[in-house]
């Protein structure tokens, strides 16, 4: 009895280890077999190639560069996934409509980029996620709409086939969906009125509202929705879907994936790897064996935990990374929105005259957006003030601001005064300046019309004055003039008395006379005198306004006669002569009447075209061209322009800056008096309310532009 209880219990014994040996033996050669399958797996290339299709223009997660190759995001992730999986991968990007169908209908295996969705995942496979995305609503500021609720059977714009599209066809948000199959055209037709919101990704469309064009958009916070976005798979290929997996883990595990993201985005992107879960359960087995298991179980379980955990904690951070970028991407758009409206041409350099930023008045100058002038020349992007660059660059080093004034000649001959600005950023981490580019040319007219009227007003008291002191003398002198003339020629009995007693007679006095052509000096003397008195009384007479009243006139025959008395007064001293001139008028039928004292206003025209005629003739032209002035009217609200414009030789800007001082003359002495265009100046200004400026160019032009109200005002 005793031996065969030992027996039984050898035998059990015997059992108990061989099954345990056994069981040994299966479990170090599964851990054997774990150990080498990643091996296994890597080391295994797939002959076969997988066609992986995209959208062609879904800046930057998957494009045609300017090289007609596949780039962006998606197709990095793509390539570093076949590469670590050792799968061959051929990429074809297309219109995304079509692209999506032909994955649904399995006619290619797999996409590079695709938001989730339950309703999606029943068509097609997804991967561990790449990354996350969000999309929101984009609105009309004019649309009234501020919440989810107030989208409601509105006009929406999506893009075809898009996650928005799908959400918003789900929802049956409404029955007004616009489908566009170009994204980058949703929100232009959105700011163009097509719609009166959008669903859009929220990253893209960001970037997208800083083009001058879409100003009229909002941002609608929070977002509509958040989902993971992922490689998506037809559902014939399970074993596609094991491998990009397990390359999908292998390139989050090696850091490439957060690379990729860095180069795309500037920030990490989430990827879920997938894990493996190896649980056997024995049964059958002894006591120390089953300890085993149970520890191995209960170490697994803690790892999980921990792994777990450690996932969540990088959720956690990465959504908190995300938030911050948002925050960031929204304060920059915020700051670029405050520029941007500044009418000023602002431009943002660097030390090196290396373009940081600009706002759009100054990408309207140059023609380019701030994204292709980055780093580019100061001299480069603005050629027409790349002479200012080295003086820029002294200021900004010295920290002192930089000014200066730049005059432009357009087409039609106008002159526009530009102010050039440069500030110092004072702060170490952002050292450069901004430059600041004003247009003054209105200002720069309108301070020295006020220069050149407070030197008009007192410079014409003073000639008042001394009118009135120079005509005594004057008359003294012709008087004096016609007195010594009637003494010597006239028969008169006291000449002849006074002969005699000098023991001559008249006629050897007047011989005497004629000889030493004292007549002649006589009559300089009396011309000369007239002609002075006549300046002066002209001067006088214009200073206590005796010139009849003010009436309505017709322009243009006004300009006629005064044409015709210039081309009249031919004087070839003077080099008055029309001949050869060509006159162009030109004028306004809604200019044709004027309210004005005709005769002065004739005296201003005379003056003016007897300047050009005289300027003319010291230019010499070439066969091509004719000497010629125009004459231009045209009504501008209450006021009539009056424009004289000559191709003569133009003047230099010291003449142009004293033009209309009295006594200021260009001719040679006995030539001119100097007051003509300053008796113009104060009828235009004094008597008649209006105004009068000159623009000149060396050698091309001089225009004189006389502006006048149709209306006579009491008060001018």
């Amino acid at each position: 009895m005793c031996s065969a209880k030992r027996k039984s219990n050898f035998r059990f014994l015997s059992i108990s280890l061989l099954l345990s040996i056994a069981l040994l033996s299966a479990l170090l050669l599964y851990i054997r077999r774990a150990a080498k399958s990643e091996a296994e797996i890597s080391s295994y290339r797939d002959s076969a190639e997988y066609v992986f299709r995209g959208d062609y223009n879904f800046v930057p997660f998957e494009f045609v560069n300017r090289d007609g190759k596949p780039d962006g995001y998606n197709i990095d992730v793509i390539n570093a996934v076949a590469k670590a999986a050792n799968i061959n991968v051929r990429i074809d990007l297309g219109r995304w409509d079509v692209v999506r169908k032909e994955l649904e209908d399995r006619h290619i295996d797999g996409l590079c980029g695709m938001f989730y969705s339950e309703e999606r995942s029943k068509k097609v496979e997804f991967t561990q996620p790449i990354t996350s995305m969000s999309c929101s609503i984009f609105a009309l500021k004019k649309s009234g709409i501020k919440s989810y609720k107030d989208i409601l059977n509105k006009r929406i714009i999506v893009q075809k086939s898009s996650r928005e599209d799908d959400f918003a066809i789900e929802n049956k948000l409404t029955d007004k969906l616009i489908e566009e199959l170009d994204w980058e055209k949703v929100l232009p037709r959105l700011a163009a009125g097509e719609a009166d919101c959008a669903l859009f990704l929220t990253f893209q469309g960001i970037n997208m509202l800083r083009e001058p064009g879409l100003k009229g958009i909002i941002l609608i916070e929070p977002p509509l929705l958040k989902e993971s976005y992922s490689i998506a798979v037809s559902k014939d290929e399970p074993y596609l879907l094991f491998k990009l997996n397990w390359g999908l883990k292998k390139i989050l595990e090696s850091g490439e994936l957060e690379k990729i993201r860095n180069k795309w985005f500037g920030a990490s992107a989430p990827a879920d790897g997938t894990l493996r879960k190896f649980i056997r359960y024995l049964t059958w087995v002894t006591a120390p064996l089953i300890l085993a298991v149970l520890f191995f179980f209960l170490w697994t379980t803690s790892l999980k935990r921990q792994v777990a955990a450690k996932t969540a904690e990088l959720l956690e951070a990465l959504v908190k990374r995300e938030k911050t970028q948002e925050e960031l991407l929204k304060t920059k758009l915020y700051y670029q929105c405050i520029i941007n409206a500044m009418p000023s041409i602002l431009i943002g350099i660097y030390l090196d005259m290396m373009i940081v930023n600009m706002n759009w008045e100054a990408e309207k100058l140059s023609g380019q957006n701030s994204r292709d002038a980055f780093k580019k020349s100061f001299g480069d992007v603005f050629p027409d003030y790349a002479e200012f660059m080295d003086d820029i660059k002294d200021a900004v080093r010295q920290k002192i601001l930089f000014s200066k004034q730049k005059t432009f000649f357009s087409l039609d001959k106008r002159r526009t005064v530009m102010m050039v600005n440069a500030y110092p950023l004072f702060a170490e981490a952002a050292a450069g300046a901004v430059i600041r580019i004003d247009d003054i040319t209105d200002r720069t007219r309108f301070e020295e019309m006020v220069i050149q009227t407070e030197k008009m007003l007192s410079v014409g008291g003073l000639a008042a004055g001394m009118a009135h002191e120079i005509n005594n003398p004057l008359g003294i002198i012709i008087q004096g003039a016609d007195n010594i003339e009637r003494r010597l020629f006239s028969d008169i009995p006291g000449n002849v008395q006074a002969a005699g007693e000098c023991g001559v007679t008249i006629d050897q006095i007047r011989g005497y006379a004629n000889k030493r052509a004292i007549a002649e000096f006589l009559n300089d003397i009396k011309d000369g005198g007239q002609r002075a008195s006549k300046i002066v009384s002209g001067m006088l007479q214009f200073r206590r306004g005796q010139d009849g009243d003010f009436s309505v006139c017709n322009l243009p025959t006004l300009i006629k006669e005064s044409v015709a008395l210039a081309a009249s007064d031919y004087d070839l001293k003077k080099k008055y002569d029309f001949a050869g001139i060509q006159i162009d008028p030109l004028f306004d039928p809604e200019a044709a009447e004027v309210t004005c004292l005709p005769s002065q206003i004739k005296h201003v025209f005379v003056n003016i075209l007897k300047n050009s005629v005289q300027a003319i003739s010291l230019k010499k032209y070439s066969k091509k061209e004719l000497p010629s002035i125009s004459i231009k009217t045209m009504r501008n609200n209450d006021m009539i322009d009056i424009i004289f414009e000559d191709n003569g030789p133009g003047m230099d800007n010291e003449v142009e800056r004293r033009i209309f001082e009295p006594f200021y003359t260009t001719h040679d002495v006995g030539d001119g008096t100097g007051l003509g265009l300053f008796v113009a100046y104060s009828i235009i200004t004094e008597k008649h309310g209006g105004t009068i400026v000159v623009d000149s160019q060396k050698d091309k032009f001089t225009r004189f532009t006389i502006k006048l109200p149709v209306e006579h005002r009491s008060d001018s």
